[in-house]
């Protein structure tokens, strides 16, 4: 799966090399729910595939994640959240649930399969690159994140240059720090 963000739609690539648009409808923008060329995507920037087949989009034009089907139906999984900002990386984990990474809002949220969406680590709008408890922690423009297991998380954490884990708590290390 890929997310086309300029043409704003989410595409399957076989592994023949056959593209297919799963969803939105090629150049044009906007915000809907449906199936098909109906749904309407603004910027799509990541995408992850869940247990179950269905698809995590982060929506980053429309401050939101969105959620494709099997069958192509396009739901939204988090919308007007306050900090949500800017969604850019998106994964979806073991037990149903996924997490994002916020580069706008300098946060990694998560919305479990039941429950609330939340700020996992960071506070929104507080840049940096800090280590620490889940509010202490400050990312600086998080643009990738990826479920580890056990509830962990690992962050590309873009201006920091750094790799950072985020376990289930909300607290954060870095691991990995570019030269």
């Amino acid at each position: 799966y890929v997310a086309d963000t300029d043409n704003a739609v989410l595409r399957r690539v076989s592994p023949a090399g056959a593209v297919v648009t799963v969803a939105g409808c090629p150049g044009v923008a906007g915000f809907a729910d449906g199936t098909g060329a109906v749904a309407r995507f603004s910027a799509p920037w990541a995408v992850s595939v869940g247990v179950s087949g269905e698809v995590y989009v982060a929506d980053a034009g429309n401050r939101a994640v969105r959620r494709v089907s099997p069958g192509g139906q396009v739901t939204t999984v988090t919308n007007g959240l306050a900090w949500l900002r800017a969604p850019r990386g998106v994964a979806a984990d073991a037990r149903g649930g996924v997490a994002v990474s916020d580069s706008e809002a300098q946060v990694v949220g998560v919305a479990p399969a039941r429950g609330m969406a939340r700020v996992l680590a960071g506070k929104a709008s507080g840049h940096g690159a800090a280590d620490g408890a889940a509010d202490a922690a400050r990312f600086s423009r998080p643009c990738g994140v990826a479920a580890v297991g056990g509830g962990r998380l690992v962050v590309a954490d873009n201006f920091s240059h750094t790799l950072r884990e985020v376990a289930a708590d909300g607290g954060v290390t870095t691991r990995v720090q570019a030269l």
